[in-house]
């Protein structure tokens, strides 16, 4: 049998004929030295050439990171001044606080011990709003008594004029309807500045208001004299025409169909500013020869 010949024996052999194959073509190995040196040195050249453009950009990176660094830096320089600056104003803030703290209690006091000076004034004031309306109402009391007393003494002192008589004198026909008013003084003391007025008409309404303006004759009694108590003054009044006889028929008529009316008024004073008056409306009955009295201006003070 032949003998085998080792397995990796072409690959031992190799170097063998690669080392032979570059001795027996010397100047093929030289050119390719020469070349494999060239690719190497311009391998070399551009790895050096890429190296020192990576430098480059490493440097611009440095520089870059450097500059970052630097604003970082400063950045934080200025963060740090501005917590810095907030601390202070967080401490004058606090300070503030704390004052203005020290201040309220110092004032809820001042405003307690105000309240109280206050609730104490309000009571004093109380007291004298108390004590004035107690003294005004005294005094108004006061005032009231003596008035009505100064009234009552007055009353009982005062001169008082009232009608005691009102009598027909004369009513004939051709002459004027006469008629005389009789007033007493029933009071305490004499009257003063006493005037009389007594106004006499004809007419057919029943108790009519007296007339404004009354024609008075000029023998009417118009005195401004002092009247004593128990003392009796008379006043007259006549008519401004004589009775015609139609008249007279229609007074004297069942029932009258006219009357004859006296209206009188006496205006008097006490002397110490008391101002009074006295006043009689009527009209005459000829069936009873009275004077019947008037709804109205029937009055005195």
């Amino acid at each position: 049998m032949p003998i085998k010949k080792p397995r990796f024996n072409w690959f031992r052999q190799r170097p063998h004929k690669a080392i032979a194959w570059f001795q027996g073509h010397e100047k093929t190995a030289s050119w390719l030295g020469a070349v494999f040196t060239g690719l190497i040195f311009l391998v070399t050249a551009i790895y050096a050439t890429v190296a020192y453009f990576q430098m480059r950009a490493m440097n611009a990176t440095v520089q870059q990171t450097q500059i970052l660094i630097g604003q970082q830096k400063e950045s934080l320089t200025y963060a740090k001044t501005q917590a810095e600056a907030a601390k202070t104003s967080a401490d004058a803030a606090k300070i503030s606080a704390d004052a203005a703290k020290i201040q309220a209690d110092s004032m809820r006091e001042q405003s307690g011990t105000l309240k109280d000076s206050l609730a104490e004034t309000r009571k004093a004031a109380n007291a004298a709003v108390t004590q004035a309306s107690a003294s005004m109402s005294q005094a108004s009391t006061a005032k009231r008594s003596t008035d009505i007393a100064d009234e009552t003494l007055r009353t009982e002192r005062r001169p008082s004029l009232g009608v005691s008589g009102v009598s027909m004198v004369e009513l004939a026909v051709g002459k004027p309807a006469h008629i005389m008013v009789a007033y007493q003084n029933f009071g305490h003391s004499a009257s003063r500045n006493t005037g009389f007025t007594t106004t006499t008409w004809r007419d057919i309404k029943v108790c009519a208001d007296p007339p404004k303006e009354s024609p008075i004759l000029g023998i009417d009694i118009h005195s401004h004299s002092t009247v004593p108590v128990n003392v009796t003054k008379f006043s007259h009044g006549y008519t401004s025409d004589v009775m015609p006889q139609e008249w007279i028929d229609l007074i004297q008529h069942d029932p009258p169909l006219a009357w004859v009316y006296v209206y009188s008024r006496a205006d008097y004073e006490d002397g110490k500013g008391g101002k009074y008056f006295t006043e009689f409306y009527g009209r005459w009955e000829i069936k009873t020869s009275t004077f019947a009295e008037c709804p109205t201006h029937n009055d005195a003070n």
